[in-house]
């Protein structure tokens, strides 16, 4: 989590918010941040009670950096996807669902030890689920694909062979064409 749902961060405007998210990134110390939203408050921007304490803003960008962190992260396993499919939707949305599952198994088997909520594991267990019967509409996909191919393959090798024949080919020279051209054999 990017932090306790009770942080006085997450209660800021989001503009605010998103001046505070570009400071943390940026390096900004957590003191220049509260000082930042000090003097917000001087101004009347925000109310002076809604200023996080440094320890609040401090646990917030720890868990922001983190999150930000894992979604760096994904992104850069999400281009290497997309450049190993080389355009295979199939193949993408493969790699896809295993990186929620592994997502999901993170999730299930934290390092920190601590248990989760047995709602949460409920909602995991939908999201398996679906990712399991995606898994199985992508194979037969794949069975259907590869099946329409090899139809596809054989009615182009007859159609092939009609012509030749028409043309005065021997049965000889069309069989050699199929077995050569489209790796078949009559």
């Amino acid at each position: 989590m990017v932090n306790r749902k009770h942080s006085k961060v997450t209660k800021l405007d989001p503009e605010i918010r998103k001046t505070v998210h570009t400071l943390i990134v940026e390096g900004v110390t957590i003191e220049k941040i509260v000082e930042h939203l000090t003097e917000l408050a001087g101004q009347g921007v925000i109310d002076p009670e809604d200023v996080p304490s440094k320890s609040s803003v401090g646990r917030y960008s720890q868990g922001f950096l983190s999150q930000l962190q894992r979604l760096d992260l994904a992104r850069q396993q999400a281009k290497v996807i997309v450049e190993r499919a080389q355009g295979d939707g199939l193949v993408m949305e493969e790699a896809a669902a295993n990186l929620i599952l592994n997502e999901i198994m993170k999730i299930l088997l934290p390092e920190n030890g601590k248990a989760i909520k047995p709602k949460v594991v409920g909602s995991i267990a939908m999201a398996i689920s679906k990712i399991t019967s995606s898994s199985a509409s992508r194979e037969r996909a794949k069975i259907d694909v590869y099946n329409d191919m090899k139809k596809r393959t054989r009615d182009a090798a007859k159609q092939i062979g009609s012509m030749a024949k028409k043309g005065g080919l021997s049965k000889q020279a069309v069989d050699e064409i199929k077995s050569k051209i489209l790796g078949i054999a009559s």
